[in-house]
């Protein structure tokens, strides 16, 4: 799934209780709080769709990305699988 750091500023969470607050549309960029939510919109907004779209696309079983989600491939995987997965991840490597 997605980080558990925030979108915004980064914090990660605290503990195991501490809850960071899901995008509503694409339920995949986290907040630490509606204000760090609040002030990326502008920018997320830009993002959210393609974002949603990708994780289903890796839910249904991945394969190469539709046509219209590689131009933000590698800045939407880093968004919903942290960096050290993302090391990992085959074919991530050859699109760097």
């Amino acid at each position: 799934g997605g980080s558990r750091r925030c979108g915004t500023c980064g914090q990660a969470r605290k503990d195991e209780h501490m809850k960071l607050l899901k995008c509503s549309v694409c339920r995949v960029t986290r907040y630490c709080s509606p204000l760090c939510q609040r002030s990326s919109w502008e920018e997320h907004k830009v993002l959210c769709p393609l974002i949603k779209q990708y994780a289903a696309h890796l839910k249904g079983g991945g394969g190469q990305a539709p046509p219209e989600l590689r131009t933000h491939e590698l800045e939407i995987l880093e968004i919903i699988r942290p960096k050290h997965e993302l090391d990992n991840t085959p074919g991530v490597r050859e699109m760097l």
